[in-house]
């Protein structure tokens, strides 16, 4: 699993169409969103995490909570952004490895939303210029 974390005084994301014809079903996630002062989790899944994924999705949770707490962010984003790699996961195992962080950084308390898995979408992105921002 690779991830890019921007610590966003502003970001926002808007979903435009499918990317994939397995893309996730939009019930229960936000099509649209904005935030303020976001931990924004651009995630990928690689081919490699497919066997592991319950402890790939664990230290992501650790890694993402250690800097959450670093830079005070009061929210984290988790981003499914497959341009982090050329060797990919599956949809079905990708969309579970993001699951599951989600899943795990609520259970740590954190306030958490995840982007839908499989469609296009449109960001803006206003990245803090403080050290830790990225």
């Amino acid at each position: 699993m690779r991830m890019l974390l921007i610590h966003a005084e502003r970001f926002e994301y808007s979903v435009r169409e499918r990317a994939l014809p397995s893309a996730e079903e939009l019930d229960g996630l936000k099509p649209q969103l904005s935030l303020d002062n976001a931990l924004v989790a651009f995630v990928t899944v690689e081919e490699g995490d497919e066997g592991n994924l319950p402890s790939v999705s664990e230290r992501a949770c650790d890694e993402i909570v250690k800097v959450l707490r670093r830079v005070g962010a009061s929210a984290v984003v988790v981003y499914p952004y497959a341009h982090l790699s050329n060797r990919l996961a599956s949809s079905a195992k990708a969309l579970e490895a993001l699951k599951a962080v989600e899943r795990g950084l609520r259970a740590r308390g954190v306030e958490v939303y995840r982007a839908p898995f499989g469609w296009y979408k449109e960001f803006m992105i206003r990245c803090y210029g403080h050290p830790l921002a990225e």
